[in-house]
């Protein structure tokens, strides 16, 4: 598939340098793009199905694409050409980006709280009742 895309979008070019930036952009477009088809799918089945698993890995799919969308704009800075502040290039951005998706994701996961899984537990587990009772 990426393969066929390239052939679509990227320009056979004798600089090595801009083929594989072509090629980083066009697999880091098509990630964004399927996450974010994954997340509306996902979103909807478990909407419809009102499963919360099924719902908890859509916005998984779609924190997917927002990481990816980070990871490629670190990687479009980084292609930037050296001038009088950065001599050697921006190169390290990449590690920066990287970092800035590691924070979104500690952050993430210290302020989103579990209570709509463990409230719709809890009510299962009222509303069931054991044969053995």
């Amino acid at each position: 598939m990426v393969t066929l895309l390239a052939k679509i979008f990227i320009k056979d070019s004798e600089d090595k340098i801009k083929q594989r930036e072509a090629y980083g952009m066009l697999c880091g477009v098509i990630g964004i793009l399927f996450n974010v088809l994954l997340f509306i799918g996902k979103f909807l089945a478990g909407t419809l199905s009102n499963s919360i698993a099924i719902t908890a890995d859509a916005f998984n799919n779609l924190s997917d694409a927002g990481s990816s969308i980070v990871t490629l704009l670190g990687f479009k800075l980084a292609w930037a050409k050296p001038d009088t502040e950065h001599p050697f290039g921006h190169g390290r951005i990449e590690y920066v980006s990287g970092l800035v998706v590691a924070a979104a994701i500690l952050f993430w996961v210290t302020n989103s709280s579990v209570t709509p899984s463990e409230k719709s537990c809890i009510r299962r587990k009222q509303s069931s009742r054991s044969l053995w009772q």
